[in-house]
């Protein structure tokens, strides 16, 4: 039985053929669905709001300082920063549920995990998907992410 009030973790590893494994535990609080991050982190200069700012963004620079996934993707953009994103690499993901594995490029399992980044980090732009990530399907297809977008 669950329990409610427990963290939905997603603990992705990357297996690399010759180097090593790098592994990322992404917990989020079960009732906002939010990233669960330790306070008090320091932030990468590029973070900052006003750094590179998507077009659409809502937040407002003088009560956000940082945007929230930019924060978030830091550790695995300086994780991967040597790595080509063609790379093979196995990549294993666990959750409360059931285990997935793929052996595919670094690309393509990066931007699973991404997806949990965003849709959790607080963007106001990307909080219409974060329902989705309840029931994350890693490695899904384009026709499957459609799916799962549009019937929600």
């Amino acid at each position: 039985m669950d329990n409610a009030d427990s963290p939905i973790v997603y603990h992705y590893r990357f297996i690399f053929k010759d180097g090593p494994e790098k592994e990322f535990r992404v917990e989020l609080d079960s009732k906002t669905l939010n990233i669960m991050q330790p306070a008090g982190r320091s932030c990468p200069e590029w973070t900052a709001l006003g750094f590179f700012r998507c077009p659409n963004c809502s937040l407002e620079e003088d009560t956000n300082k940082y945007c929230p996934v930019a924060v978030n993707l830091a550790d695995v953009i300086d994780s991967f920063k040597g790595s080509a994103s063609y790379e093979k690499v196995e990549v294993l993901v666990e959750t409360d549920k059931r285990n997935y594995s793929k052996h595919t490029t670094l690309q393509r399992g990066v931007s699973s995990l991404i997806g949990i980044y965003m849709v959790s980090s607080g963007c106001p732009v990307m909080e219409k998907l974060k329902p989705m990530v309840r029931h994350h399907l890693p490695f899904a297809t384009e026709e499957e992410t459609k799916y799962r977008a549009i019937s929600m």
